[in-house]
């Protein structure tokens, strides 16, 4: 097949899709990352740390720590006004520094959106949050659904993981103004163990309805001292003990499945009178891990500014954390972080039982944030399909080859003409790109908890084109669109900020393929295409990672004419996996192995999907 090979900019002509006057930024929110590749130690080290960042802007220091020392977690600090739309760019900007430096894995992205005096984030489209006091005064289901509608927004603007609720119980209101971390501020859900049990796991609840960490804080407590950690040092509760009452709000946060715990700073003299709670095996490996159950992240109190831990060396208190059984250490300064990271790594290469602990703190670390979230489209195994009722169906892939039953993700897509799923706006959770009647190209945002952002035009003037999103250019910040255009030409469209198409670039003059997909069919690292043609050929074009095809393209298959669609899907079979799920004239839906450049014969894997529209 002869094929003019061009690599130019194309002006837009008469009738060519271009992007819209006024491109509107997609909403960015920032998913726990997907991906379990091995991690060198630096990496694993890096994600033993979450960093300050200002809310209201990237700090450049912050960004240094991502690439340089491969910081894994940051937290959005200080106040900030700007809405969510501000600090959506804020995180998107954090999570495009991650990638390659963090192993694959997203910047788990943390905020204090509390309520009352500890509120973060404000501003147009975030809600005022009353105190925890007031919020205690509700019923659960109406504490629920409130948490679950601030949750919400957080995931709009990027935020993944909320430190709070506050589960410490302050004794009783006339003890609250001497209470000057909890009770000054009115932080505590009531007065009893029993109240703030149900009211922080109710707030709790609706933060993951939302898709977002609840992290209840400060175990064992801080409800019975009178001196501020943060602001005072030798903080000590002389009352608390390892089976005091209580314990109970935490005790029932970890049984209804908290996956984040924060750790007090103050000494508990009833415990472990010789150190902070923050340094304690026994609180952390003893109280929270054995006598809880606790399997998820243990993450520290402010270990840099805090006047409490003012003692130790910044190097100390990184060592002494994750040494006791801590997960990830919170650090309010850049600076510090960077002295703790070094001597964590440090002492990681020259103790091999601090390594091993090390190792452990950073399975758990990225184990919860790869599995966080509940968004609508969990896999890339997962079949998207539309229904001949217009619904948007997910079927799920079992990983053994095989798909299971349809669970509907939307309704009324009647009028789109083509689909596919791509992750476009680099957020780490599936979004989809489609074609509508009336030529609009529009990205449909994933959120990570389930469920799509209102849809982002990105391109008019589609009518006619075939679309095939993806990574087709190995530099690329964010995936693109290649694109078959009404007179048979083959372009690319670049998506420069996450949310948007830039003017195409010819990849090939002549395109006569019915239909293509794009994937990596033989293990180089670069996208390729697999276009069938008419008369049923199934052809390879080799992609060499820059934007052009390389090479005479292959034949790998024959008789396809009798396909109506092709869906690239990843992990279907074994978790390495990459094939092509295909629907037949009669129905059938048969899966196809991919790998070393070849397409081989595969088993038939559903039936009845002759009515359906599949999704790339």
């Amino acid at each position: 097949m002869a094929l003019g090979l061009v690599s130019a900019t194309v002006a837009p002509a008469q009738g060519a899709p271009v992007a819209p006057a006024r491109a509107v930024p997609a909403s960015v929110i920032p998913g726990a990352g997907n991906l379990t590749g091995r991690l060198t130690l630096e990496q694993r080290v890096g994600q033993l740390f979450m960093t300050a960042n200002t809310a209201t802007g990237v700090d450049p220091a912050v960004t240094a720590l991502i690439r340089g020392r491969h910081i894994g977690n940051v937290m959005l600090s200080g106040r900030s006004s700007a809405g969510i739309g501000a600090t959506a760019a804020v995180s998107r900007d954090l999570q495009a520094t991650a990638g390659a430096a963090t192993g694959g894995y997203r910047l788990a992205v943390g905020t204090d959106q509390e309520g009352g005096a500890v509120q973060v984030l404000r501003g147009p489209g975030f809600s005022t949050i009353p105190s925890a006091l007031t919020q205690g005064t509700w019923s659960d289901a109406t504490l629920r659904s409130s948490a679950a509608a601030w949750g919400r927004q957080l995931l709009y603007a990027g935020v993944t993981v909320d430190l709070a609720p506050v589960a410490d119980t302050v004794p009783s209101p006339r003890f609250a103004p001497s209470n000057a971390p909890i009770g000054a501020f009115a932080r505590q859900y009531g007065y009893t163990p029993a109240q703030v049990s149900a009211k922080s796991r109710a707030f709790a609840a609706g933060l993951r309805d939302a898709g977002v960490a609840p992290t209840p804080k400060h175990f064992p407590g801080l409800g019975r001292v009178t001196g501020n950690t943060d602001t005072t040092a030798g903080v000590t509760d002389r009352q608390t003990t390892r089976t005091d009452p209580y314990l109970q709000p935490f005790r029932d946060q970890v049984a209804a499945g908290a996956r984040w715990m924060m750790v007090s700073t103050a000494y508990y003299s009833r415990i472990d009178a010789a150190r902070p709670a923050a340094f304690s095996p026994t609180v952390l490996s003893g109280m929270l891990r054995s006598d809880l159950g606790f399997g998820g992240i243990v993450i520290s109190d402010d270990l840099c500014n805090a006047k409490q831990v003012a003692a130790w060396t910044p190097a100390q208190r990184a060592v002494n954390f994750i040494g006791a059984g801590g997960s990830m250490v919170l650090c309010a300064s850049p600076t510090m972080t960077a002295q703790m990271y070094d001597a964590v790594l440090a002492r990681a290469r020259s103790d091999s039982a601090f390594a091993a602990k090390v190792n452990q703190a950073a399975l758990i670390v990225t184990r919860t944030k790869a599995t966080s979230g509940s968004p609508s489209i969990p896999s890339s195994a997962d079949l998207i399909a539309r229904g001949s009722n217009n619904d948007l169906l997910d079927y799920a892939g079992s990983g053994r080859g095989t798909v299971l039953p349809a669970r509907r993700i939307g309704t009324g897509w009647g009028a789109m003409r083509s689909g596919a799923t791509v992750d476009y706006n680099g957020d780490g959770t599936f979004d989809i790109v489609a074609s509508f009647t009336g030529g609009d190209l529009k990205l449909y945002p994933g959120y990570n908890g389930g469920g799509f952002a209102p849809p982002v035009t990105i391109g008019r003037g589609w009518g006619g084109y075939q679309v095939i999103p993806g990574t087709w250019i190995d530099a690329a910040r964010y995936p693109g669109v290649v694109a078959k255009s009404p007179d048979g030409r083959l372009l690319y469209y670049a998506n420069p900020s996450a949310g948007t198409t830039a003017a195409g670039t010819l990849i090939a003059s002549s395109w006569p393929a019915v239909e293509t997909v794009m994937l990596d069919t033989d293990g180089d690292g670069h996208a390729d295409l697999l276009a069938r043609t008419g008369d049923g050929l199934l052809r390879l074009y080799r992609g060499d990672g820059a934007g052009r095809l390389t090479g005479a393209p292959t034949v790998v298959g024959r008789g396809w004419n009798r396909i109506r669609g092709m869906t690239v899907v990843h992990g279907f079979t074994a978790p390495t996996s990459t094939g092509l799920l295909a629907t037949f004239d009669d129905g059938s839906l048969r899966y196809y192995p991919v790998a070393a450049g070849r397409v081989s014969g595969g088993p038939t894997v559903g039936s009845g999907w002759t009515r359906m529209t599949t999704l790339r």
